[in-house]
């Protein structure tokens, strides 16, 4: 096969080339991302909100890379089929290799050239005999990629693959320790890698945080929030909603607790999604989503993460979760078709909130008092270190600047609006995130968490905590393209 021969467009020619091709024009950021893989200089780290378009990125240089083959990881092998659907209707062949598709007969194919997109988890790249053989064949030029924790196992891939391939790296979440991490991994030199950044902020999702009124495992607070809200003038169905839960059984009671409410000719409006369901049914559920056939359903990480479905309006992240990364992207999860919003509710079990901490503090403290051993080793909290107390409450508002920002945020307005909460606390909690290489990088995804979860009472801004935590406003990363 001769060599590739790549063409590298002006910005305004390759707008004008996608919108032709692809029917729309893509962003100024998305332009730049496509121009920095086609000049293969650099490796490009690309992070922007989710539902902002970062898949497009994949498709751009296909129309100009003279026939090349762009080879796509992902550890969702619902979100590979949701690309290869995405692809057929562009017109370009694509394939999603699982272990049912892993035949003789594709990887002939792959060789010969048919696919221009292949599409492969990360385990099947690396054990997968038949694939690594693929690596001496000419037609692979470029590498595609999402990254993902699972995936520290990629070292070996730079490695693998062909002298001089550059790797393209696609996320909505990466803070700095993850970017880090990604850098090691891949062997990406600060000289030889290119960064665009956006604000992975996203406006359109009002986020709120309630605490859990009942026992977690009966999830009556899931009944609660969904008869409260309803779709449009319908009285009878709540609008189209995800609810995150952080473990498969959680996913399957949680649906099985909704049909008990229900009359049984609705049974098959809520469904829950996980990793353990065909592939088949994972592609019948999400047509059904879209037409309106299911409703809502209980999803795993593995489920419902990168899930293109823009008709949803209400996402619930069911119990605490110790990431923000992880919280950010489920609620991502809303409102990504143009013009829509979306509520993303956060409901977290009542031992993660301040006041909750200070009884317990203060039983603690009588406790030792009256010569008993309290429970809680070392003045920790949830593995946090417990705040020390005022001599005064202080109902003061707080304020904390963000790097980058020219003025402090003002805890004093909340993320809508509205008033936050007035609160007299004997203890002084953090108003703002530490330094990050003031504390360990477990005690800092706490920190994070913890100051999101009680934001309003401390009056902070939850936005600024996300914010600052993923360095949207950083002025030590690059600029942002609108």
């Amino acid at each position: 096969m001769s060599a590739l021969r790549y063409t590298v467009p002006s910005i305004e020619h390759l707008r004008e080339e996608v919108e032709k091709k692809f029917g729309y024009k893509p962003c100024l950021f998305q332009a730049r991302d496509a121009i920095q893989q086609l000049e293969r200089k650099k490796h490009c780290i690309t992070i922007a909100r989710t539902g902002l378009g970062k898949t497009l990125t994949f498709w751009i240089p296909l129309l100009f890379n003279g026939g090349g083959i762009k080879i796509i990881v992902t550890a969702l092998n619902v979100l590979g089929a949701q690309n290869v659907k995405e692809l057929e209707q562009l017109g370009i062949p694509g394939v999603n290799i699982t272990g049912a598709s892993a035949t003789p007969a594709v990887y002939q194919d792959i060789a010969a050239g048919k696919y221009r997109v292949i599409i492969i988890s990360p385990e099947k790249i690396l054990k997968d005999v038949d694939f690594i053989k693929l690596w001496d064949n000419k037609n692979f030029t470029e590498w595609g990629k999402k990254f993902r924790p699972d995936y520290a196992g990629l070292e070996q891939l730079s490695w693998l693959v062909p002298e001089g391939l550059r790797f393209h790296v696609v996320t909505a979440t990466m803070p700095e320790s993850v970017l880090r991490d990604v850098k090691t991994t891949l062997r990406m030199k600060d000289e030889h890698t290119e960064i665009i950044q956006r604000s992975n902020d996203r406006p359109t999702i009002h986020i709120l945080v309630e605490e859990m009124r009942y026992p977690a495992n009966g999830m009556k607070d899931i009944e609660r929030i969904l008869r409260a809200h309803r779709w449009g003038e319908s009285e009878d169905r709540p609008p189209p909603f995800m609810i995150f839960v952080n473990k498969r059984r959680e996913a399957e009671s949680g649906v099985e607790r909704m049909w008990e409410n229900m009359p049984a000719w609705l049974n098959s409006k809520v469904v829950w999604f996980h990793s353990g369901m065909s592939a088949k049914f994972r592609e019948e559920t999400i047509e059904n989503f879209r037409t309106g056939e299911v409703w809502g359903g209980f999803y795993t990480d593995a489920g419902g993460m990168g899930l293109d479905l823009p008709c949803v309006e209400l996402v619930i992240q069911y119990r605490y979760t110790d990431s923000l990364s992880t919280l950010v992207q489920r609620i991502g999860r809303g409102a990504r078709a143009q013009g829509t919003e979306a509520t993303a509710i956060y409901l977290v079990e009542p031992q993660h909130f301040d006041y909750r901490k200070e009884e317990a503090l203060e039983k603690a403290a009588k406790d030792k008092g009256k010569g008993s051993r309290s429970k809680r080793k070392g003045g920790h909290l949830d593995g946090l270190p417990a705040p020390k107390k005022q001599k005064k409450a202080s109902t003061a508002t707080s304020a904390c600047t963000i790097p980058g920002n020219q003025a402090p945020i003002n805890a004093s307005a909340s993320d809508h609006g509205a008033p936050p909460a007035t609160t007299q606390s004997a203890y002084a909690w953090p108003t703002c995130l530490p330094d990050r290489r003031s504390v360990s990088l477990e005690a800092y995804e706490r920190l994070a968490m913890d100051l999101f979860i009680n934001s309003r009472t401390r009056r902070a801004c939850r936005r600024a905590v996300i914010s600052d935590y993923f360095g949207n406003s950083n002025p030590g990363k690059p600029k942002a393209f609108d």
